[in-house]
């Protein structure tokens, strides 16, 4: 049977037409396919890769006129599904990132697939959101047996907080006007 990649190179096998091929007309020999089992060459996808049987047995009061090949069949390994995720997150203008996260899912028998997380948006970057994206880490070349998929989380930079005070001032009736200084509380990256 054929089958989406799971990290493994056990194959199913269909035996329900499994027939014996080279038997003389009358004799008595039969298939046992109870304890047949499948193995792929190797465990990444690919169509029509060979699979080895092992485990076929004949009975019958004929077996010992007879020897028992094990037969190569073919099966396909198609692609598993991967969906790389980051997680939405948000900060305050001016201040630095959090560290950005996210998630893989579909990871099949231990497969050395990791990801990192960044966003174009630095301290200086505007009011907004910003896409978070993932770069993605594959030592031992197993992506190629995924299908993967991903969803960019977004990072929003939301306003900071700028305080502005007077000083509080006393005038008397017929003094002159006075001046008061206004301060600003709360600004960022050297602005004014």
């Amino acid at each position: 049977n054929n089958k989406a990649y799971d990290g493994t190179n056990t194959a199913t096998l269909n035996t329900g037409s499994a027939a014996l091929v080279g038997v003389f007309n009358g004799d008595d020999v039969t298939l046992n396919t109870t304890g047949a089992t499948g193995t792929f060459a190797h465990e990444n996808m690919r169509t029509g890769k060979p699979v080895s049987v092992s485990g076929l047995t004949i009975g019958g009061t004929k077996t010992t006129n007879y020897s028992l090949t094990q037969p190569t069949t073919v099966a396909d390994i198609s692609a598993a599904t991967l969906i790389f995720a980051s997680e939405d997150t948000n900060r305050v203008y001016g201040t630095a990132n959090p560290v950005l996260t996210g998630s893989i899912t579909g990871l099949l028998n231990g497969d050395n697939i990791t990801a990192t997380y960044s966003s174009a948006a630095d301290t200086n970057s505007a009011v907004g959101l910003y896409q978070i994206t993932q770069t993605i880490s594959d030592p031992d070349g197993k992506l190629v047996n995924y299908a993967a998929a991903t969803n960019h989380g977004s990072l929003s930079v939301t306003p900071a907080t700028l305080t502005v005070s007077a000083d509080d001032i006393v005038r008397f009736a017929g003094s002159p006007n006075l001046d008061f200084t206004v301060q600003y509380i709360g600004f960022v990256n050297g602005e004014t």
